[in-house]
């Protein structure tokens, strides 16, 4: 680039005492272009000026001498496949994570895993501070006993292989079931049902009222929210799942201890499943879809489990 910088200059003298004519020009036209460019280079080479674009960058993993290739989309699941196998007796949620991917699962969850980092945080790991970190044992146990949520929750990332994975599973026999949830949508879960969830998945408790303590399944259920990119959540239950659809216009009637979840489409009342409440059915849920003012839903879904038994959290391995 120097030599035909100099060449360009040499070419471009021009002769005291003259008129530039079209020659001149033309040698004039050029020098000036070979500066533009040269500016330019010169700029585009200076420390700090990478075209990377700022979604896609280069950062350094815990490994020395090494990079991983993140995005945005690695909070929203990307590099992350779910196997569901011995289903649904024993069913067993075995996760893939490719570098860089997350997923985050109830305490006590994790029967397995190859290549994995596994980082713990306390409650949403949103404001906890010096104070969360001290009343973390005691809020846990707090949380697990009241609402049947852990309060610690573990971050499963995938190494820099690539070919890590994670096996989970629930403290009882029952089955599995990964269910996608779209963006701004909610799903509500019973306690003890909620094994997981990609990292984007906010999750918190959130009461029912008085018709959730009618129910038999105390009153709290766990709110899992799909934020701006959706993502999935992992169910477990005590005996299979059966997925049902309620379209709008129909009612469907669910024993209140088979409830696993139910999307928020859905709303529910508290009934009596015959004439008299000494027939052996108790208390039951009517769902129905629900209708917020002109937004009508057309159809929603809940999940119920084949059996009614016992539901621990996860961290009662």
């Amino acid at each position: 680039r120097t030599s035909s910088w100099k060449l360009l200059m040499t070419q471009g003298q021009f002769p005291r005492g003259r008129n530039l004519g079209s020659m001149q020009l033309s040698r004039l036209s050029i020098v000036v272009t070979c500066l533009c460019l040269h500016a330019a280079a010169v700029h585009g080479s200076a420390p700090g000026s990478a075209s990377t674009p700022p979604d896609l960058q280069l950062q350094p993993t815990q490994s020395p001498g090494s990079v991983l290739l993140r995005t945005p989309n690695a909070l929203a699941g990307a590099g992350v496949k779910e196997f569901v196998k011995h289903s649904p007796a024993f069913s067993l949620l075995t996760i893939k994570l490719e570098g860089g991917s997350s997923i985050r699962a109830e305490a006590g969850a994790m029967v397995a895993m190859q290549d994995v980092d596994l980082r713990t945080e306390w409650g949403s790991s949103k404001g906890q501070g010096m104070f969360g970190s001290c009343l973390g044992p005691m809020l846990s146990s707090l949380t697990q006993t009241v609402g049947g949520m852990s309060f610690c929750k573990n971050i499963f990332t995938g190494g820099d292989s690539g070919r890590g994975w994670v096996s989970l599973a629930p403290s009882f026999p029952g089955d599995i079931v990964v269910h996608h949830l779209n963006p701004m949508a909610e799903l509500f879960i019973q306690p003890g049902s909620f094994l997981g969830c990609w990292p984007n998945i906010e999750t918190a408790l959130a009461t029912k009222g008085f018709k959730a303590m009618l129910s038999g399944e105390g009153p709290l259920f766990i709110r899992a929210s799909g934020g701006i990119h959706g993502g999935k959540v992992y169910l477990a239950s005590y005996g299979a799942i059966e997925k049902l659809l309620v379209k709008d216009g129909e009612v469907v009637t669910v024993d209140s201890g088979h409830i696993v979840a139910y999307e928020d489409s859905l709303t529910f009342s508290i009934g009596i499943a015959g004439q008299i409440f000494f027939g052996g059915e108790g208390f039951v849920c009517h769902f129905k879809v629900r209708h917020k003012g002109d937004d009508k839903g057309k159809e929603g879904f809940v999940y119920v489990q084949t059996r009614n038994g016992p539901r621990t959290s996860s961290s009662d391995h």
